[in-house]
This record gives structure tokens, sequence and C-alpha cells, in this order.
């Protein structure tokens, strides 16, 4: 699923998402399901760019400081308290178009 942006709530703040690279914004959701308990490192399909991403799990926003994401495929928690076997963590992945 795509959607146009040219604002988006981050962490509380509205942004302007056309600021960001000189072009208009769009995003896709990526579902990821846990496959263990515990899980902390999930493997983001179509890979991300760095600093593009908004992380939700379990319908809770993480903020930055509770995950790692600086390969540009991979997503690591912080901590996988709370996560089992089906837990489903969402990928916001921003891009930009013209």
């Amino acid at each position: 699923m795509k959607a146009r942006l040219t604002r988006a709530l981050v962490a509380g703040t509205i942004a302007l998402l056309d600021d960001v690279s000189g072009g208009e914004a769009s995003f896709d959701i990526v579902p990821l399901t846990a496959t263990s308990d515990g899980q902390t490192t999930f493997e983001v399909t179509g890979g991300y760019t760095l600093g593009g991403i908004i992380v939700i799990l379990g319908g809770a926003t993480l903020a930055p400081t509770h995950y790692t994401a600086t390969d540009g495929a991979n997503v690591v928690l912080a901590s996988g308290d709370g996560v089992v076997v089906g837990s489903e963590l969402v990928v916001l992945r921003f891009s930009t178009f013209e």
C-alpha cells in the first residue's frame, strides 16, 4: 500500500516531508511477524532508507531509542520483552518521488 503525504506526525511533531529531500514523499507499510518468542531482529522486505522509517510494535509507535535501524535491511529491537510468536511489527517506510 502506498500513500502520498506532504505532512506526517512524527514523534508528536508535524514534519513537512517535502522538506526532507526536495521532493514530495510517499510511504508504504511493511508488516512483519515474529517467528519466535523474544525475537529482536526483523528483516524489512525490500530494505529501507536510513532515517526514513517509523516502527510500530503491537500498535505502539517505538521511539528511535527502542530500536536500531542502521543497515538499510534490518530493524533490531532494544529488547524482545513482550514479543511472542505472531507479534506484528509494522514499518512505515518513507521515500521521495517527483
